[in-house]
């Protein structure tokens, strides 16, 4: 009589024979059929997961209003810095606004969420808010340039010197500096003499070397028409010699400027931090996914950047100088479309917060809120340094604003892929290991930027962009809305707003500019890389520590361990420790 074990023996062979050995190796052609059924099944999934999100009707002018808001960032933002630098404005003078306005950013959008939530349904308060924003756009068009610019070409034929002659001489000077800014195929010890009343000239070319030297005034006069054919050729050597005005002048405009900016930066921030809280309670309400809605103004960013900045270059090819109130009349534009279409929302069913400052000290006690907060305000700070200073390294690499705007289409492309699977890397990893890895990849490019040398380099480090911003930026809204009571969402968006948009951007642009001037860029990028770093480690300890002692919270004493408890009498009462 066969034994048991002889039975299981035989069932297993005749399991093999019937459906073969499972150790058995695919052949190359099965493998390929099975990743092909694999990929296919994975996209359709993903295709209906889309088209689910698509039919959604109360989430259909959400993505609309996104794509607007996205292309009315990158038409202007990115562009200010550079356009104070136009207006003859110096890099300390960069430095002060772009701490004092985020300064003012600070109050705007907890003020606004406060009120948002003490209202309910906000929908016509943040249509107001985004249109007096554009509006405020154009005030930039009236504020006075505190320097002349005069362009011209240097001679195209170099002697063995290397030496030529810039023709030009300006109608309005008053006291020096006088600054020559050349590009890298000249050389800043060679241009010859060129000099106003025997006083000195200051001559910084881009890679950093300094040259003063003495000269004489030269009476020479400036053919317009030589100009513009010169200025065109890719084989010329283009010069720009910049002319301070009177310190009159200066603070008029800087005055002017500032203010224009506060109240700029104020309305921007409350109405995105409006925006955005509305999109979370939407979302907290019926359902959605957050990261797909952004994924909407990807298109936005993709059209507008580099469409502006190709704008820019043929207004200043038309009016033979830098000319940027294009694009400020651009952004009024899609910021009023935009404000349209935010009345289409659907927000009734929020109702009108009662304690806010109550529920939201409950919110922002807990530790790993806390420790978010810090940490946000980090890549805030990281972020608002390139957001300032980007484009003028791009500038003085050689960069055209198309190349400019074109950098900024390459990071948003690259962080389509992100957008889309942004729920699932998150759910992956979590929040905290998310901020965590921003910090590291933000540490990598400042040090890349530290040693470029041409501007093209720069799409490199842009492709890892959306890991710094796109996927934290979706990581800390959703967070919110986890963390956050209806109630509290709006007031919550805007501390967070606050801290990065504001608080992180304002130092990232005040410690950014004096670091700029004291030390270089180069350095600077290398100074941010190890903040970067040193914050993500010193991150990973206190969370570390919190999950240790989070932990031996809920560890049961010595003395009531398993072994000396008793089963209980009569009725069984379940507690759960994890809360």
């Amino acid at each position: 009589m066969p034994s048991i074990s002889d039975c299981l023996e035989k069932k297993s062979r005749n399991h093999k024979e019937e459906n073969g050995h499972p150790l058995k190796a695919l052949s190359s052609k099965e493998k390929a059929k099975v990743s092909i059924k694999s990929a296919s099944k994975t996209v359709q999934r993903g295709c209906h997961w889309f088209w689910k999100d698509m039919k959604k009707r109360h989430l259909l002018w959400v993505k609309v209003i996104f794509l607007f808001q996205s292309a009315s960032l990158v038409a202007l933002y990115p562009y200010l810095t550079i356009h104070m630098r136009s207006l003859g404005f110096a890099i300390e003078d960069t430095a002060i606004v772009n701490s004092a306005v985020p300064l003012a950013d600070v109050f705007g959008p907890p003020i606004a969420g406060f009120l948002a939530d003490k209202i309910g349904n906000f929908r016509m308060f943040m249509a107001v808010v985004t249109f007096l924003n554009g509006a405020a756009s154009l005030l930039l068009l009236v504020i006075p340039a505190v320097k002349t610019d005069l362009e011209m070409c240097c001679q195209g034929r170099l002697n063995e010197t290397a030496t030529t002659n810039l023709e030009c001489v300006p109608r309005d000077w008053s006291e020096p500096p006088w600054t020559i800014l050349t590009t890298d195929d000249i050389n800043v010890s060679s241009m010859g003499t060129l000099a106003v009343h025997s006083r000195d000239f200051r001559c910084n070319d881009p890679q950093g070397a300094l040259s003063t030297f003495k000269a004489h005034l030269v009476h020479l006069s400036v053919n317009q028409t030589r100009f513009h054919e010169c200025a065109q050729s890719d084989h010329m050597t283009s010069c720009r010699v910049s002319v301070n005005k009177n310190w009159q002048d200066w603070s008029t405009s800087f005055a002017s400027y500032l203010g224009v900016r506060v109240l700029l930066d104020i309305l921007r921030a409350s109405s995105l931090m409006l925006f955005e809280g509305a999109v979370v309670v939407i979302i907290k309400e019926h359902g959605g996914d957050y990261g797909l809605q952004k994924l909407f103004g990807t298109a936005g960013a993709v059209i507008f950047s580099p469409l502006a900045g190709k704008i820019i270059d043929w207004s200043s090819y038309r009016s033979g100088r830098e000319d940027y109130s294009a694009v400020f009349i651009l952004y009024f534009i899609i910021r009023a479309i935009t404000s349209l279409l935010i009345l289409k929302l659907s927000l009734g069913f929020k109702p009108p917060a009662k304690k806010v400052f109550k529920n939201l000290t409950k919110v922002l006690c807990k530790p790993n809120v806390l420790a978010y907060l810090v940490s946000f305000l980090t890549a805030g700070l990281l972020w608002g340094f390139l957001e300032t200073f980007l484009f003028w390294f791009m500038e003085d690499l050689g960069a055209t604003k198309f190349l400019m705007g074109l950098s900024l289409a390459v990071g948003t492309l690259a962080g389509v892929p992100v957008t889309i699977f942004s729920r699932v890397i998150i759910s992956k990893l979590g929040h905290h290991f998310v901020i965590l890895t921003t910090l590291v990849i933000y540490s990598c490019r400042m040090l890349g930027y530290s040693f470029i040398q041409e501007p093209k380099m720069v799409f490199v480090l842009e492709f890892l962009k959306p890991l710094c911003t796109t996927l934290l930026i979706i990581s800390a809204m959703t967070f919110v809305k986890d963390v956050s009571t209806l109630t509290t969402v709006a007031t919550m968006e805007g501390i967070f707003g606050s801290l990065y948009f504001g608080v992180g951007r304002g130092l990232g642009g005040l410690i950014g500019a004096y670091s700029w001037e004291l030390i270089g860029p180069r350095l600077t990028f290398q100074l941010l890389s190890t903040l970067a770093m040193g914050s993500g480690v010193f991150y990973s300890i206190i969370m570390l520590a919190h999950r240790k002692l989070r932990s031996n919270k809920y560890k049961l004493p010595h003395s009531q361990s398993t072994n000396d408890v008793h089963p209980p009498v009569g009725p069984t009462v379940h507690s759960k420790v994890n809360d």
